[in-house]
């Protein structure tokens, strides 16, 4: 009990050293200044208008604002804080803006706004085409009053047009929306806009037009004929009338005259001036023309080259022996505008058509004049052509008509290979098979052929017999060195080995597969032997540094120095348990660091039950695998 009541002593006392080291505020600070309140008068005391606690002021609403209950007058105290402070206590208050009322709507505008009290404004605009007269902009005075009058929306108004040179203008007024249209006289042309409307600035719309002359362009004389007005003399008015002349031989195809019409353009085109059309004289084409037919028969007489045929004229045209029209005897031809129609060549010779016939061939026909006729035997025959090859001549053929012998087959010509024939017969005839085997070296995926004009086809059209492939697993290890690249194990292809660092061939370092098997010596790598020999230096080869060493020509590499970077060693990829692969005759594990230069084989265990996916070999080039390490799968699982 004593130490609570040493406690709360112990508060008292520092609450009250508090207390004397903050001095109290003595007066309040300004008064209240709001815009719907005005002060009516002060009751303050002490030095220099000092506000002490308990000033009283009073208040009432301002100039513009009015109370809406019975309290005209607030009294504004100035009182203490429970932390000590002085500050205004201001009763509530319901003084609220004066209303000026609806200021009235505008015709041909609107009224923007819709607080309509005390310091508000009310903006008016007018409609499109109407202009304000007035104020535009009213505001709301503390008595209550708008401040101007209402304003007008007038229509607006655009000055009056003007008749102009060679034209008239009708109006129906000059308001806004009103339109005007412009007229020329006759013998002028409008060139602008023919209608103008008054605009919502007071303005017409676009520029005035005006009126020019109606002129047509100068005549223009027809080709090779005349024309009474000459282009020199420049455009011609509205009515002028121009006349066209052809000299002869030549026919006026068109008008003889044209008059310059009211939209500055002649009323016909140019005529033109066409020439007749002469008869030629030809070797193989006659030209005749029909004669009054006696007795119902037609009669047809010769026309002499050199006559000239008049325009849309028709005469027949008769080809000689051996030179046909389409197919016709007699064609009619016609002039038209200085051409024949139908146009040169008429008569052409004659090709073959029904071509003699030849046993077990076939031919394209109608063979065109001149050329040799093209004999096909069937298939099984061959063609056999002796003489002057047959050709067309003027829709007849000329010359030896060939034959087609029926071709075979025998043993000559069947590829060495295929030393096991079993002929059925000594000859084959196009169609027929003919069954054989392969050499002991020699392997086929099919053992028939067929008799095809001649020759012998294997059915599947690939080679008769082709070299064994050597076996991958019969590619000698190489103690102290490793097969370079992928094998290719393919009859007569080279294999090439390589020594890891250190060892060097002792003999042959290629391989070659010979229907099915390597020949030549199995390689052997030695350990690299060489007598000492002075420093002579250090060699950069590979991204290292190598010392040099050697007094002659002939210096030898030993060793990696330390101050190049060392090649690094391959992990080893987790595979599954029957994945196996092996340096040699040594399994390699998962995991397992691999040195640089090491080549791996790989296979799947058991052997025949799992597929190995990937390369058969990979070696380790500085931290990484040359072909990527393969998969062991199950059969149908890749």
């Amino acid at each position: 009990m004593k130490c609570w009541t040493f406690l709360l002593l112990q508060v008292l006392i520092s609450a009250a050293e508090d207390a004397a080291v903050a001095p109290q505020q003595d007066y309040c600070p300004e008064p209240p200044d709001e815009r719907s309140l005005d002060r009516v008068y002060e009751d303050a005391e002490g030095e220099d208008d000092a506000l002490a606690q308990g000033t009283v002021l009073r208040y009432r609403c301002g100039s513009g604002y009015a109370s809406s209950g019975p309290t005209r007058v607030w009294n504004v105290t100035c009182t203490r804080n429970y932390d000590g402070a002085l500050h205004w206590v201001l009763p509530n208050h319901d003084c609220r803006p004066i209303s000026c009322g609806h200021p009235g709507d505008v015709r041909h505008g609107r009224l923007l706004g819709t607080l309509f009290s005390f310091a508000n404004r009310a903006t008016y605009e007018c409609d499109t085409g109407y202009q304000l007269v007035g104020t535009a902009d009213l505001y709301c005075q503390s008595d209550g009053n708008w401040d101007s009058e209402v304003p007008e929306c007038r229509i607006v108004t655009c000055e009056p047009l003007e008749n102009f040179a060679s034209g008239f203008v009708e109006t129906e007024g000059n308001k806004y929306g009103s339109t005007a249209r412009y007229q020329c006289e006759r013998g002028f042309r409008l060139r602008g806009e023919t209608e103008r409307k008054c605009g919502p600035d007071g303005l017409w719309t676009g520029d005035a037009p005006t009126c020019q002359e109606v002129t047509c362009p100068a005549p223009e004389a027809p080709e090779g004929g005349t024309s009474d007005i000459s282009k020199d003399a420049g455009p011609q008015r509205l009515g002028t009338v121009v006349r066209y002349s052809c000299p002869p031989p030549l026919l006026l195809v068109g008008s003889k005259s044209s008059t310059c019409l009211s939209v500055g353009v002649w009323s016909f085109d140019p005529p033109k001036c066409t020439p007749t059309c002469e008869v030629p004289e030809l070797e193989s084409t006659l030209i005749v023309e029909e004669e009054t037919p006696r007795w119902g028969k037609k009669k047809y007489s010769q026309v002499p080259p050199g006559t000239q045929l008049l325009d849309k004229n028709n005469l027949f045209l008769k080809c000689e022996e051996g030179y046909e029209y389409n197919g016709l005897s007699l064609t009619r031809i016609s002039c038209r505008d200085g051409h024949w129609d139908p146009p040169q060549p008429w008569c052409k010779e004659k090709p073959c058509g029904n071509l003699p016939e030849v046993k077990n061939a076939q031919v394209i026909g109608p063979v065109p004049h001149g050329q040799e006729l093209q004999y096909t035997c069937n298939r099984g025959y061959r063609l056999m052509s002796s003489g002057i090859t047959p050709y067309c001549w003027l829709g007849q053929v000329f010359g030896t008509l060939p034959k087609c012998h029926q071709t075979f087959c025998n043993e000559t010509g069947f590829p060495k290979e295929a030393v096991h024939l079993i002929l059925q017969k000594p000859v084959f005839y196009d169609g027929e098979y003919l069954d054989y085997n392969c050499g002991p070296d020699f392997v086929s995926t099919h053992s028939r052929v067929k008799c095809t004009d001649g020759r012998w086809i294997p059915e599947d059209e690939q080679p008769f017999c082709k070299a064994k492939d050597c076996r991958l697993e019969e590619i000698p290890q190489v103690q102290n060195g490793f097969l370079e690249g992928t094998p290719n194990i393919s009859h007569s292809s080279v294999i090439w080995f390589r020594c890891n660092e250190g060892y060097t061939f002792d003999g042959q370092q290629r391989m070659r597969c010979s229907y099915g098997k390597w020949e030549g010596q199995r390689p052997s790598c030695v350990r690299r032997k060489a007598p000492p020999r002075p420093h002579v230096g250090v060699h950069r080869h590979g991204g290292h540094d190598t010392n040099i060493y050697g007094a002659g020509e002939d210096p030898y590499e030993i060793g990696i120095s330390a101050k190049g970077p060392q090649l690094r060693s391959c992990k080893f990829p987790e595979r599954e348990i029957r994945f196996y692969a092996a340096d040699g005759n040594v399994r390699v594990l998962p995991n397992d660091n691999v040195t640089h230069g090491t080549v791996l084989r790989f296979h799947c265990r058991p052997l025949g039950e799992l597929r190995l996916v990937g390369n058969e070999w990979s070696r380790c080039n500085n931290g990484t695998w040359s072909d990527e390490v393969p998969y062991c799968y199950e059969p149908g699982q890749y």
